[in-house]
C-alpha cells in the first residue's frame, strides 16, 4: 500500500519527516543566487589578480606605468586562470552536490542528523546527508535507531530484526 503525504507524516511524527519538495524548492531558489555568486567571483578575481599582478609588476619590479600595462593584462589573465578558476570550479562542484534533486530518491526525508532516514513510495532507507550516500535503500516498512548511527532496528513484512548502517543482519 503507497502512503500519502499525510499518512507518512502523521504516522511517524517523530522522525520530522519533510517533503523533498521543500529542498528542491530551495535549490532552485539558490540558483540565482549562484549567478551572483558566479558574477561576483568572475569579476572579484579577475579584478584581484590584476591588482597582485600591478602590485607586483610595478611596485617590486619597478617597471614604468607603460611597460606594467603592458604586463598586467596577460600575466593578470594567466594568475586568474590559474588560482581563480580552479577555486570557482570547486565552488560550483560543491553546490552542484548540495543542490542535488533529493526527490530522485526520497519521497520525504529527516531534517536532522548526518545520517537520515528517507521515505520513497512508502519504504524507509538511510541516506548520509552531506553527500547523498545510499547507506539502505528504500525498502523497509520502518527503520528506528538503537544506537545513533550504528544499529538500527528494522521492519519488514511483519519481521523485525537488527541492521548496521551497511545493510547488515546483526541477528
Amino acid at each position: 500500500m503507497e502512503q500519502t503525504n499525510t499518512s507518512i507524516l502523521s504516522r511517524f511524527p517523530e522522525y520530522g519527516f519533510k517533503s523533498t519538495s521543500v529542498y528542491n524548492k530551495r535549490a532552485v531558489g539558490r540558483k540565482w543566487l549562484l549567478a551572483l555568486f558566479v558574477f561576483l567571483t568572475i569579476y572579484c578575481g579577475f579584478a584581484l589578480s590584476a591588482g597582485i599582478v600591478a602590485l607586483v609588476v610595478y611596485v617590486f619590479l619597478g617597471f614604468s606605468d607603460r611597460e606594467a600595462e603592458n604586463i598586467c593584462g596577460p600575466a593578470s589573465l594567466i594568475l586568474w586562470l590559474v588560482v581563480f578558476v580552479p577555486l570557482f570550479l570547486m565552488l560550483i562542484i560543491t553546490w552542484y552536490k548540495k543542490s542535488i534533486s533529493t526527490s530522485s530518491f526520497a519521497d520525504y526525508i529527516q531534517t536532522k542528523g548526518k545520517m537520515r532516514f528517507f521515505v520513497k513510495d512508502g519504504k524507509f532507507g538511510l541516506v548520509k546527508w552531506n553527500n547523498f550516500k545510499i547507506f539502505i535503500p528504500a525498502m523497509y516498512d520502518k527503520l528506528m535507531w538503537v544506537q545513533e548511527n550504528e544499529v538500527m532496528k528494522a521492519y519488514l513484512n511483519g519481521e523485525e530484526f537488527l541492521i548496521e548502517i551497511h545493510n547488515n543482519k546483526l541477528r
